[in-house]
């Protein structure tokens, strides 16, 4: 039986997006009920966007001010990122970047309210995003610390007899044991740490308000001790392209609408929550969902159950 993902009812009453709803899987989902206790069902449910941008559909992204060449950076991911979401007509880069050459209007590094207001009406869209970029830094802080360490003394384990111990190696040649004793020794250390912070903005082009103004910000900090460790540390430009990555998908989180795994843990039905149950196993969900209604004596076990059901089904509002 092939899965479908339907519009249904939330837990409480709000609407959201459930993937995977098939019978199949409504029949083992509710059979977990009463097979252990507090079972948990995992649903893929979509959010609303922070922000209405319901009404500017076609957008630009501008390029972000910021130090080096984290403000185009932010501009690219930010780009594909809306573009990810399906919710929006973007401008691609390029092609902004050729009409605005049409007509002389140079945009790296100078978009303010007023300049995104007439980048806007040439380009042609409902709204435009620009800002930002006020941290983009990485560094290294170096130093030495004491760590307990296995080092050889120089001396070999001897028997009764005062014979130097031999024992075999990984690929069976023989050697000298030698004898090891824990000892506070010097090691390298390296803390790499990195920040990445961006203050977003978004006008529309028609009237010159701002519609959002976000500032987001993401860290990274890792400590390695010991040469080997140490050169395994991310680079730092890779760390900075991450956090910048991060730092987008958070405010993207606020402009479009984006689907999260939710996790709900129920409790056991009893009483005509388990013969509504049996009916669902038969494929009557109709009068599954009648004997929900009706004939539940704990009507809050009916309700969790129910709507659990309902979420699952695909069914209507509860």
């Amino acid at each position: 039986m092939k899965p479908k993902v339907k519009r249904s009812v939330g837990l409480f009453g709000g609407k959201g997006v459930v993937g995977f709803t098939s019978d199949l899987v409504l029949m083992l989902s509710i059979c977990l009920f009463f097979s252990c206790a507090a079972p948990k069902v995992e649903l893929q449910v979509r959010r609303p966007a922070e922000v209405d941008m319901s009404h500017y559909r076609k957008i630009a992204v501008a390029d972000f001010r910021g130090p080096e060449h984290s403000g185009s950076q932010a501009a690219s991911i930010l780009t594909s990122e809306v573009h990810e979401t399906g919710y929006f007509d973007i401008f691609e880069r390029r092609e902004m970047e050729r009409i605005l050459d049409e007509q002389d209007f140079a945009v790296s590094g100078l978009v303010d309210d007023t300049t995104a207001v007439e980048i806007g009406r040439i380009l042609g869209v409902s709204a435009l995003i620009f800002g930002d970029v006020t941290s983009y830094n990485a560094e290294d802080q170096q130093g030495t610390e004491k760590v307990k360490k296995q080092v050889w003394t120089g001396a070999y384990e001897k028997d009764k007899d005062g014979n130097i111990v031999e024992e075999k190696g990984l690929f069976g040649t023989k050697h000298r044991k030698k004898i090891f004793r824990e000892r506070f020794v010097d090691q390298p250390y390296v803390v790499r740490s990195a920040t990445v912070g961006i203050n977003f903005r978004v006008v529309d082009v028609k009237t010159g308000h701002l519609v959002a103004v976000k500032s987001e910000s993401s860290s990274f900090n890792e400590k390695a001790t010991g040469t080997n460790k140490i050169v395994k540390l991310p680079d730092k430009q890779c760390i900075l392209e991450r956090l910048s990555r991060n730092v987008v998908k958070t405010f993207v989180r606020h402009i479009a609408p984006y689907h999260t795994t939710m996790t709900k843990k129920f409790e056991r039905g009893t009483g005509a929550s388990k013969q509504a149950v049996k009916m669902a196993q038969r494929g009557l969900w109709d009068e599954a969902q009648k004997s929900f209604r009706e004939r539940s004596t704990n009507s809050s076990d009916s309700i969790k159950l129910l709507q659990s059901w309902v979420m699952l089904r695909g069914h209507g509002d509860v």
